[in-house]
């Protein structure tokens, strides 16, 4: 049945990633259909807060979803794209300080290659 994650792995109102990774991570053959709808949720958390709804812990669980994943079959009601989008607007600086750092890091190590390549080849 469901299990509280322990306090070493609760911070405010997050849950750390591992927590529910090796909790459900494998569902016995012979699960009972409630085991089987807890492990859906557990999933569904896991693939809201790693496809959708990332934050800048990148390994915590926010319970604001749970309200969403209660209610299985009412799930497909809901707006996932507008809700994933106004999520984006929301952390845009966010997104964009990781992608512009990101990109930054791929220039340099792109110059880096090209630079060791002209010592190698003797050019500067």
């Amino acid at each position: 049945m469901a299990s509280f994650p322990p306090p070493n792995k609760i911070k405010q109102f997050t849950v750390h990633f591992t927590w529910f990774h090796e909790r459900y991570r494998v569902l016995q053959h012979d699960a009972t259909k409630d085991t089987v709808r807890i492990y859906t949720r557990a999933y569904i958390m896991m693939l809201l807060f790693t496809q959708l709804f990332g934050d800048k812990s990148g390994n915590r669980v926010h319970i604001r979803w749970l309200p969403f994943v209660t209610r299985l079959d009412e799930m497909g009601s809901y707006s996932w794209a507008s809700t994933a989008l106004a999520w984006l607007y929301r952390y845009k600086e966010a997104v964009m300080a990781v992608v512009v750092k990101t990109t930054v890091m791929m220039i340099v190590r792109d110059e880096n290659v090209a630079v060791k390549k002209d010592l190698d080849d003797g050019g500067i």
